[in-house]
C-alpha cells in the first residue's frame, strides 16, 4: 500500500478516508504557512468523489494516487496550497465524468483550473506514445510550451515520480515506454529545477526497467541500499571535518569551507562504466565528496589535499591537477581517489569558491554527459535564468510577493506551439496558427486541397486555432480550390506566401482566359471597340478596369451573351456616332427629338419570351417597363434603371408599359448577401423567415465564417406576389443581423 515519505509519520493511504485527510491537513499545517484549509478539504472531497469505486492496477483505491502526488508536491518539491489542491484534482477531468473543467474553474478559480487542464493535456500528449529518439528534444519543447504555469510541470513531475514508484503493476511494454519518458524527458527537467533527488530517483527507476540485468548487477556490486551508501559517505566525512576544524594554518588564514558528500546513484555509475569503458568493480569514484574553500588562493586546495591524503590512502594514478592545467572549458579543481573506511574507494574534489562557481556556470556540458545528447532546449540562457528564478521560489513558500506569481506563470516559449502529425512527427508553428497553417507546413499541395481537419480525433474547420499538443490530420479533396478568405486567418509566412502566389497565378490565368473569350466572341459577332467604347462598357457593368472584366468572363460570373445584348440595347450617344457594327445603319443613334406620345401597352404576349434585365434586375413592387428586341424577346427593366431615359429615347417604338400582374408566372431570381454575428440558430431563423412565403423557392444557401462574423449567401426565386421590401425588412429584424444586401 502507499505510504507517506515523511520520517515523522507512518501512514498507509486508502484504509480510511478521514484519516487520510487528517494526515494531509497536518502536513499542510507543518509545511505551508497560512495555508487555506477549506481549499484543501474541498479538493480532497472532489478527488474522493470523482474516483469512488475505481481501483489502480495495483489494486489500491484510485484516489490514493492523486493523494500521493499531493504529498510529493507538499514534502519533496515543495509547493503552495494551490498546487496541493491542483495535485488532488489532476485526474478529476480526464479519469472521471462527474466534474468538468468549468466545474473546477467555478469552484476553485481560474488558476487552479488551468493547472489541472495543463496536467491533463500533458497526459493526452503522453498517450500518443512519442518514443522516437530524434523527436525527444521537440517533445521537451512541446511540454515547455504547455507550461503556461510552472506548477504544471512540477505537479507532472510528482505524478511521474509516483507512477514510476508503482511501475511494477503495469505491462512490460508500458514499463519501457514510461521509463524512456522518465529518463529522457522528466529527469532532465527535474535536474534543471534543482530537484536532484527526484532526478536521481527517476533515473534509477527508469534504468531498472530499461536495463534490469545491468541494474541488478550494479546494485549487487556496490552492495547495500542507497541509504546505506549515504551513511557510508557520512562515515567518511566525519574524520575529514574533524581534521580541517583542528587545522591551525587554516584558522590562522581565516579559511572557511563547506564539505558535501553523496553516494552516487546506480544510473550515474552505469554512465561511468560506459564513459570509461570499465567494469563496475574497477570504478574508484562510486562514493564522492566535494570540499569548497572560501578563498581566492588556489594553494590552499593543495594544502587540504595533503591533510586528506595523510589520513586516507591515495589510490595511485588517480590524482588530477586541473588547477595548474585547467580543462579546455576552463574547469579547475583537484581530483583524487582514496581508500576510505572498509577499503572502499571514494572520489574527492577540492576547489575554491570561485572555481566552484565557474564549474556551476559550465553545467550545460556536464548535463549533456549525464543525460545523453538530446538536451539542446536546456542550453537556452533565458530558460536557464527562468529555472533559477523558479528554484528561488521553493525557498519562499508562503510569501505574498506578487513578483513570485509573475515568475511562476511566465512561459519562455509562449510564442511557439508544438503539434504533431498522425505519424507522431512534431511540427513547430507560431502561436495562433490554424489548421490551414499546419497543412501548408506539411506541403503546399496539402494546403491547397485542404477541406477540413481532424484535431485530436474531432472534426474542425480550417480556421481552427491550434494549441500545443494537438494531433492534427488534414482532410483533403481533389476538387478543392483555395479561397481568398483563407488569407484572413492564416498567420504563417509560408501559408501566406503560397496562397498569394496561387491567387496571383490564378488571376493571371483568368485574365488571359477571359481575354480570349471576349476576343473570340467579338470575332464571331464582327465587333470591335475603341478604348472609349470599352470604358463605357466597363462603367455600365461596374468594373473598375479591364482585368476585372476579363476575370468575370473567365469565372462565368458575367455572361458574355448578356453583355452583347446589353450593348445592342444600351449603347450611348457618348460613344462614336458611326458604330455601324453595333446596329444597322438605319438604326444608328441620332440626337433627334421625338414627339411625345402615349406609351405602347402589352396585352397578349408569350411569358416564355420575358427576360428580366440583368442591368437592374427588377423585383416586385417596383415600377417596370418593357422593351422588345429583334428576336421578339420582352426585356423587363425597372423604372429606376440607370438606362431608363436613354432607352425611352432610343427605343421609342419598342418600349411598353407593363405591370407585375401581367408577370404572375415569372420566376424572379434573387441573390442576397447577409452579414451577421455568428449566433446560435442564426441559419435556422433566416430559413424560417424565407419559408413563410409560400411561393418562395430556395435554390442555394452557403455560409463562411471569419472569427465571430458570418457571411451568408442565399439564392431563391419568388413570384410577383412577394413584396420584396417587406421580405428584406423581416430578415433585417432577426437578432444579430448586421446588413442585408442584394447582389445584382
Amino acid at each position: 500500500m502507499i505510504k507517506t515519505n515523511s520520517s515523522s509519520v507512518r501512514h498507509t493511504f486508502g484504509l480510511d478516508i478521514q484519516s487520510d485527510l487528517n494526515i494531509l491537513l497536518e502536513k499542510c499545517r507543518e509545511l505551508i504557512p497560512n495555508y487555506d484549509e477549506e481549499l484543501i478539504k474541498l479538493a480532497f472531497n472532489y478527488c474522493v468523489i470523482s474516483h469512488e469505486g475505481k481501483l489502480r492496477k495495483s489494486g489500491e483505491k484510485f484516489y490514493t494516487h492523486p493523494l500521493a502526488v499531493a504529498f510529493i508536491v507538499l514534502e519533496e518539491i515543495p509547493l503552495d496550497d494551490a498546487s496541493v489542491a491542483a495535485a488532488l484534482l489532476h485526474n478529476v477531468t480526464d479519469e472521471s465524468d462527474i466534474y468538468t473543467y468549468e466545474d473546477i474553474k467555478f469552484t476553485f478559480g481560474t488558476n487552479i483550473a488551468q493547472i489541472v487542464e495543463g496536467v491533463s493535456r500533458i497526459k493526452f500528449v503522453e498517450s500518443q506514445h512519442i518514443d522516437r529518439t530524434d523527436q525527444l528534444d521537440n517533445y521537451r519543447k512541446l511540454l515547455l510550451s504547455l507550461f503556461t504555469d510552472v506548477r504544471i510541470i512540477l505537479i507532472k513531475l510528482a505524478d511521474k515520480l509516483h507512477n514510476m514508484r508503482t511501475l511494477q503493476y503495469v505491462s512490460p511494454e508500458s514499463q519501457k515506454r514510461r521509463s524512456t519518458e522518465a529518463l529522457q524527458i522528466y529527469a532532465p527537467f527535474a535536474n534543471r529545477f534543482g530537484l536532484r533527488k527526484i532526478k536521481f530517483e527517476l533515473e534509477d527507476l527508469a534504468f531498472k526497467y530499461l536495463n534490469p540485468k545491468e541494474y541488478e548487477h550494479i546494485e549487487n556490486t556496490i552492495k547495500g541500499t542507497h541509504q546505506e551508501r549515504e551513511l557510508y559517505v557520512e562515515k567518511f566525512k566525519q574524520p575529514v571535518v574533524k581534521l580541517l576544524n583542528e587545522e591551525g594554518f587554516l584558522k590562522k588564514n581565516n579559511i572557511t569551507y563547506t564539505i558535501s558528500g553523496r553516494a552516487k546513484h546506480i544510473y550515474s555509475i552505469y554512465n561511468k562504466t560506459l564513459l570509461r569503458q570499465k567494469k563496475v568493480e574497477d570504478l574508484y569514484d562510486i562514493f564522492a565528496i566535494r570540499i569548497i574553500l572560501d578563498t581566492d588562493n588556489p594553494l590552499f586546495c593543495f594544502y587540504v589535499y595533503g591533510i586528506i591524503a595523510n589520513y586516507y590512502k591515495p589510490i595511485p594514478e588517480t590524482f588530477k591537477d586541473y588547477i595548474s592545467s585547467p580543462k579546455e572549458n576552463g574547469y579547475q579543481s583537484l581530483h583524487t581517489a582514496v581508500a576510505g573506511p572498509d577499503e572502499k574507494i571514494v572520489e574527492v574534489q577540492i576547489r575554491t569558491l570561485k572555481m566552484h562557481q565557474f564549474a556551476e556556470d559550465g553545467l550545460a556540458a556536464h548535463f549533456r554527459y549525464k543525460s545523453g545528447p538530446y538536451t539542446s532546449i536546456f542550453e537556452d540562457s533565458n530558460l536557464q535564468s527562468w529555472f533559477d528564478e523558479v528554484r528561488e521560489i521553493f525557498e519562499n513558500i508562503g510569501t505574498e510577493d506578487p513578483k513570485l506569481y509573475e515568475i511562476v506563470t511566465k512561459n519562455m516559449l509562449s510564442d511557439t506551439i508544438y503539434v504533431f502529425t498522425p505519424k507522431d512527427e512534431f511540427r513547430k508553428l507560431p502561436k495562433g496558427s490554424t489548421a490551414l497553417d499546419f497543412a501548408f507546413n506539411i506541403h503546399s499541395k496539402i494546403g491547397f486541397s485542404a477541406i477540413g481537419a481532424k484535431i485530436n480525433g474531432k472534426l474542425h474547420g480550417l480556421d481552427q486555432i491550434l494549441v500545443s499538443g494537438d494531433k492534427v490530420e488534414i482532410i483533403t479533396s481533389k476538387k478543392q480550390k483555395p479561397n481568398k478568405s483563407w488569407l484572413d486567418f492564416v498567420i504563417t509566412s509560408r501559408a501566406n506566401t503560397q496562397l498569394i502566389k496561387y491567387f496571383n497565378n490564378e488571376e493571371k490565368e483568368a485574365i488571359q482566359k477571359g481575354q480570349k473569350i471576349w476576343e473570340r466572341k467579338n470575332q464571331e459577332y464582327g465587333f470591335s471597340f475603341t478604348k472609349e467604347e470599352m470604358n463605357a462598357i466597363l462603367t455600365a457593368f461596374h468594373f473598375e478596369d479591364i482585368k476585372q472584366f476579363y476575370k468575370s468572363l473567365a469565372n462565368e460570373t458575367l455572361d458574355i451573351n448578356k453583355v452583347h445584348k446589353f450593348i445592342m440595347l444600351q449603347i450611348s450617344e457618348k460613344l462614336h456616332p458611326e458604330i455601324n457594327h453595333l446596329e444597322n445603319k438605319d438604326n444608328v443613334f441620332k440626337n433627334t427629338k421625338t414627339k411625345k406620345k402615349e406609351k405602347n401597352k402589352i396585352n397578349d404576349f408569350d411569358e416564355n419570351k420575358v427576360i428580366l434585365a440583368s442591368c437592374c434586375s427588377p423585383v416586385p413592387n417596383e415600377q417596370i417597363f418593357a422593351i422588345t428586341d429583334e428576336e421578339g424577346e420582352i426585356i423587363v427593366h425597372s423604372k429606376n434603371c440607370l438606362s431608363y431615359k436613354q432607352l425611352m429615347h432610343t427605343h421609342t417604338n419598342k418600349t411598353y408599359n407593363i405591370t407585375w400582374e401581367k408577370l404572375k408566372d415569372i420566376a424572379i431570381k434573387i441573390k442576397l448577401k447577409i452579414i451577421a454575428y455568428d449566433t446560435e440558430n442564426l441559419m435556422h431563423k433566416i430559413i424560417a423567415t424565407l419559408i413563410t412565403y409560400n411561393s418562395l423557392l430556395i435554390k442555394s444557401i452557403s455560409q463562411e465564417s471569419n472569427n465571430s462574423i458570418v457571411t451568408i449567401k442565399v439564392v431563391f426565386e419568388i413570384n410577383n406576389d412577394v413584396i420584396f421590401t417587406d421580405l428584406i425588412k423581416k430578415i433585417e429584424e432577426i437578432d444579430s443581423i448586421n446588413s442585408v444586401e442584394r447582389i445584382i
